[in-house]
C-alpha cells in the first residue's frame, strides 16, 4: 500500500482474530508434520508501506506465496530462515 492506513478498526480487529486463529491452527498442523512441540504466535496487524515491510525482511530469509482460497489475490508468509531449516531437517529424519 502507498498509504499505510487503508484499513479501519473493524477491518484490522477482523484481521487480528484471523491471523489467530490461523497461528492456533497452524501450531497443531506444524507440530503433527515435524513430529514435534512446536508453537506459532500471531505478531498482530501492523500496516505499513511495501517499502518498510521489505526493508524489515532479514536477508536471506523464506517467503511463500499462498493462494489462500476461495479469496482473491495471493498471500506472503514469512518464515525465519533457521526455523525453516528446522523444519526441513526434522522432515528429513534429523533432530532438528
Amino acid at each position: 500500500f502507498k498509504r499505510p492506513n487503508k484499513f479501519n478498526r473493524d477491518h484490522a480487529r477482523a484481521l487480528q482474530l484471523v491471523g489467530e486463529t490461523f497461528a492456533q491452527q497452524f501450531t497443531t498442523v506444524l507440530s503433527t508434520t515435524v513430529r514435534t512441540t512446536a508453537q506459532v504466535a500471531f505478531d498482530g496487524v501492523h500496516q505499513l508501506t511495501y517499502d518498510e515491510h521489505i526493508r524489515d525482511i532479514p536477508n536471506p530469509t523464506y517467503l511463500a506465496m499462498l493462494n489462500l482460497d476461495p479469496l482473491p489475490g495471493l498471500s506472503l508468509l514469512h518464515v525465519p530462515l533457521p526455523v525453516m531449516m528446522t523444519i526441513i531437517d526434522r522432515l528429513l529424519g534429523g533432530t532438528g
